[in-house]
């Protein structure tokens, strides 16, 4: 499989070729199948990473689930909040994976990158960096183009 770096035409082809559905509407996929490659990487991601990582599955979401280690924090006024440490986001369409963490003390760096990435490679999964994705939305779909949207939004977000 391939991973992204840069948005190249050959990413656009991807993007475009997976943007078919109507907005509201899931693609048609192997729930189990997809389920259980994720659940056979999670194992993987841990050593690499060296944390303990939970799988939280969406719903009414372009995505299909998230893996990932959340920190609780407290904000400058005191209120809770969680960041992500680690967190790669499967999605609904075409075995598409991004990495992404909110934690500014994240223990992701190049090298741990790297071998996550090769590693849901090797699971037959395209990862698509997080800040290629944040290329505005130029696909099929009014709502997304009138609403100034990007391919994460399309991809990976909430519906």
């Amino acid at each position: 499989m391939t991973a992204y770096f840069n948005f190249s035409d050959e990413l656009q082809k991807l993007l475009l070729s997976l943007d078919k559905q109507f907005v509201n509407e899931q693609p048609e996929f192997d729930y189990d199948y997809l389920s259980q490659r994720i659940d056979e990487v999670i194992p993987r991601l841990e050593r690499i990473v060296g944390l303990t990582l939970e799988r939280r599955d969406a719903q009414d979401a372009f995505y299909f689930s998230d893996v990932g280690c959340w920190k609780e924090r407290i904000d400058e006024n005191g209120a809770p909040y969680y960041c992500s440490m680690f967190l790669v986001r499967f999605s609904l369409y075409g075995n598409l994976t991004t990495m992404t963490f909110s934690c500014p003390d994240s223990i992701v760096d190049e090298q741990i990158k790297k071998k996550v990435v090769r590693c849901l490679e090797e699971y037959d999964f395209i990862f698509i960096d997080e800040n290629v994705l944040m290329a505005k939305y130029n696909g099929k779909h009014e709502y997304f183009l009138e609403n100034n949207l990007t391919w994460w939004d399309r991809f990976f977000e909430y519906e």
